[in-house]
């Protein structure tokens, strides 16, 4: 849990994260226009087919190198392990 003092830092750095990881991994063809009529009008094409990406080995990653208590992943031997933060 983020202490309230650190909160409104740790919210940026996650909005932070995310807009990063969405302009690196955006797909334009998410949601594409159609004309509709002749009057400059659009409209989202909602019959568009895509395929997602299996979640499985990221699942099976997480369940194989987790703390059974709270789910995060353990430092192994060697890792850079950060102990003061902000």
């Amino acid at each position: 849990m983020v202490p309230i003092s650190n909160r409104a830092l740790h919210v940026d750095h996650c909005a932070e994260y995310l807009r990063r990881r969405i302009m690196c991994t955006s797909d334009m063809g998410l949601l594409p226009y159609i004309w509709l009529g002749n009057d400059g009008d659009v409209v989202g094409d909602f019959s568009r087919m895509y395929t997602c990406r299996n979640y499985e080995p990221v699942r099976s990653f997480v369940k194989k190198n987790a703390e059974e208590a709270d789910g995060r992943v353990k430092p192994k031997d060697g890792d850079y392990i950060l102990y003061d933060y902000i």
